[in-house]
């Protein structure tokens, strides 16, 4: 496992402090867009998947799970709940990172490096709906691919998507498949798919095809994105963000008082 001084920038600042043997980035949106870039750069083998109450929650009673996002080389916070956890159990601060505020800034960076993308992730036809209003904004984007993430239907070969993508000489695959299933296909597979950076980013294609609507953003960065999306879907929704946001600071509260 590795240390909390791991995730370093170029000059060398400490971004990553621990809470319950997860070793959360500190060195916000702007940090991480400059982290990733550089070790797609150098090709420096990396995943960076987010942390939140629900991603905790998957974890808790799953080790394999766990242990993936405890190894991810960057894992960041996607959410107040993390943060706060963080701030009361280490005294660190992080700043909320959710992808929706900072992506466009990415794929500026992302542009103006010439890197090569790969986009892997929901049902048919919304990654490539994302990948115009990508393009949309910055027509240099260097996208070298675009798949749906339904692997596991009849008519999809696993390993020739694997193969696609490995062929593509992409710097970056971004991989949205909802959790826990885009962590675990980035850790068994990132051997194979020769991608120097891994990125697993949720809904995000699906927000950007407008299949989904985010919430506004001074709601999210409030601290609120869990309450627009309760109450947009509330069936689908309640367990996830009423139990499961009880569940969390329970959980949290132990993982707290064990550290002291």
């Amino acid at each position: 496992m590795k240390s909390c001084t791991e995730n370093l920038l170029a000059d060398g600042n400490e971004t990553s402090a621990r809470f319950d043997g997860y070793d959360i980035w500190t060195g916000g949106p702007r940090g991480f867009i400059d982290e990733i870039v550089l070790r797609a750069k150098l090709r420096t083998p990396t995943i960076a998947c987010y942390l939140n109450a629900h991603t905790y929650n998957l974890a808790y009673n799953d080790d394999d799970y766990r242990t993936i996002l405890r190894s991810a080389e960057i894992l960041y916070p996607d959410g107040i709940s993390i943060t706060s956890a963080l701030k009361i159990s280490s005294g660190r601060y992080a700043p909320r990172m959710t992808g929706l505020d900072f992506f466009d800034d990415f794929l500026a960076g992302a542009d103006s490096e010439g890197l090569r993308l790969y986009l892997l992730g929901s049902e048919p036809g919304v990654a490539e709906q994302a990948c115009g209003r990508f393009r949309e904004k910055y027509p240099g984007l260097n996208i070298v691919g675009v798949h749906h993430g339904y692997l596991q239907a009849e008519e999809v070969q696993v390993s020739s998507v694997i193969s696609d993508i490995g062929e593509s000489g992409a710097d970056i695959l971004l991989v949205g498949m909802g959790s826990p299933v885009q962590e675990r296909f980035a850790s068994v597979n990132a051997g194979e798919l020769r991608v120097p950076v891994i990125w697993t980013v949720g809904a995000l294609f699906d927000y950007y095809a407008g299949r989904e609507s985010p919430a506004p953003r001074w709601i999210a960065r409030a601290g609120f994105e869990w309450a627009y999306r309760l109450m947009a879907n509330p069936r689908g929704k309640w367990k996830r963000y009423l139990l499961g946001n009880a569940l969390f600071v329970y959980r949290a509260l132990k993982a707290i008082l064990r550290s002291r």
